[in-house]
């Protein structure tokens, strides 16, 4: 796979990962045939149907066949981290859409749940395309504010309300996220880092998402009962959780800061705490107004 060398800027290296794992996403339909193509690629040595051409010699076939392991290993492994980001994407897709489906299909047309749906997938995709292209430091931001405005777009078109939209898409958002970071996980995992840094964070991100999800579980099994919060509005259970997960994603992009060496990468880690406070500000002020006390 490939190599990055000592000292790489690992804003770079996470973007080189993030490309092959979106990459990935757009080859599905061709994996399998290249994989049946691959398998009846080589032939035995000297035949061609049922016809002897010749018989190599022996350093020759040694010398053959050890270049055919090294490629065929490499090709393998290549396909292998190809197919694995697809499926851990196709996952992620298709994790958002039941999840969302399922918490709203009792108020709204199916069909209209899966243009949402369809919608605030493109959104994202869009996010993702704006964040590679110009601002692959607020990667995450990007996609975000994709999502965020095909949801309102979403929202005014099929007559959603906006805080039932909150509680279904936001554990839907997290399953997303989880898929996603499982995804970018494995990619960085398939190259050479220098250093353990990379991995690191992409583990903490995946341990946040688990722990946030977990978050939304238990708060939406208790909310109603909790005597700081008597109108028991829904919402808030969306609104708890993201609020919890932005408040530690900053954290997260502290630690970052910490870690980093890189003084290019300081000021994008640093506006990264600065949105994911704000955000989670905004939410916990909101979850106050709707209290009701």
């Amino acid at each position: 796979m490939w190599k990055f060398k000592h000292g790489s800027n690992e804003n770079d290296i996470i973007f080189t990962a993030s490309l092959s794992m979106i990459k990935s996403f757009l080859v599905i339909p061709n994996l399998f045939l290249e994989f049946i193509k691959n398998s009846y690629r080589f032939r035995p040595f000297g035949l061609s149907g049922s016809t002897v051409l010749s018989s190599p010699s022996k350093d020759s076939v040694s010398k053959t066949f050890a270049g055919m392991t090294r490629d065929g290993v490499r090709n393998k492994y290549a396909h292998m981290t190809t197919f694995a980001n697809s499926l851990f994407l196709v996952f992620a897709a298709f994790s958002f859409s039941f999840v969302f489906w399922r918490r709203l299909k009792e108020d709204y047309p199916h069909n209209c749940i899966f243009k949402f749906t369809l919608i605030v997938l493109a959104g994202s995709l869009i996010g993702q395309w704006v964040g590679y292209t110009w601002a692959r430091e607020y990667l995450f931001w990007t996609v975000s504010l994709g999502v965020v405005l095909a949801s309102l777009y979403s929202l005014k078109k099929f007559s959603f309300k906006f805080y039932e939209v909150i509680d279904a898409s936001a554990i839907g958002f997290f399953w997303f996220l989880l898929f996603s970071n499982l995804a970018l996980l494995f990619s960085v995992v398939s190259f050479n880092l220098s250093s353990l840094l990379t991995l690191k964070i992409q583990l903490l991100k995946v341990a946040l998402v688990l722990l946030s999800m977990l978050l939304y579980r238990f708060i939406s099994t208790r909310y109603r009962k909790l005597s700081w919060y008597p109108s028991g509005r829904i919402g808030f259970v969306g609104m708890a959780s993201l609020c919890v997960y932005l408040f530690l994603y900053a954290i997260l992009s502290v630690f970052a800061i910490g870690s980093v060496s890189q003084l290019p990468q300081l000021p994008a880690e640093s506006v990264n705490v600065i949105i994911g406070v704000v955000l989670s500000g905004v939410l916990a002020f909101t979850i106050y107004k709707r209290a009701g006390l």
